[in-house]
């Protein structure tokens, strides 16, 4: 179990969630409240497997706001940011199917591995993983994590798995093993609510999202 970290009182309030690229050589400005992972281990192979990387991706666009509109009514420390990793910059496109599509062509699988190292995740799939601290550098060691496995819902519900890990994941109180309760619970009770997994999973739900210490890189 994670240690208890303590976010400052400034900081206890919802984060605004908002979206940039992480151009691979560059690291992430260390400015922001929250910093949340786009991690897809291997490049897709299957017509599924592009599906549904495209799908999460999308969402992602489609439910927050680019870092540079965000930017201009909230201080960026107020915001979790899902930063996607990337080969090369800046995305391309008009529409977030555009973008996302972009996106998963010139995706950044080495830089995900490294991350999902650094969080212990060796499956395959796209998962989101979300720190106080960059996950890219080593700035990150020791951090907790919040872990987010998108590899169990059924497609039709792909998109309410993905708007509601962008709502609890932009709502922090403290990450101690009592928010990890909280969002275990939570996620649990919604996910089996709304018909996204099955009971038996539900119960196990750290199957789903976990809590993890950052390796060092």
């Amino acid at each position: 179990m994670p240690q208890p970290q303590t976010l400052p009182e400034s900081q206890l309030s919802r984060y605004q969630p908002a979206w940039d690229i992480l151009v691979s050589g560059k690291s992430e400005p260390k400015k922001y409240g929250l910093y949340t992972y786009v991690l897809i281990r291997e490049k897709p192979q299957t017509a599924d497997e592009i599906d549904t990387a495209l799908q999460v991706i999308e969402r992602v666009l489609y439910v927050t706001d680019s870092v540079a509109e965000a930017e201009k009514s909230v201080d960026s420390s107020q915001l979790n940011v899902f930063f996607l990793p990337t080969l090369r910059g800046p995305a391309v496109g008009k529409t977030p199917h555009e973008i996302a599509t972009w996106i998963l062509q010139n995706y950044d699988h080495a830089r995900a591995k490294g991350i999902l190292y650094r969080v212990g995740e060796s499956g395959g799939g796209t998962c989101f993983a979300t720190s106080v601290r960059p996950l890219s550098g080593k700035e990150g060691n020791g951090s907790p994590v919040l872990v987010q496995v998108l590899t169990r819902p059924k497609r039709a519900y792909l998109r309410d798995w993905v708007d509601f890990f962008v709502q609890k994941a932009s709502t922090p109180t403290r990450w101690d093993s009592t928010s990890l309760r909280q969002v275990l619970l939570a996620t649990r009770d919604h996910l089996e609510l709304i018909g996204i997994i099955g009971p038996a999973v539900a119960q196990d739900v750290k199957q789903i999202l976990r809590w993890v210490i950052a390796k060092p890189a």
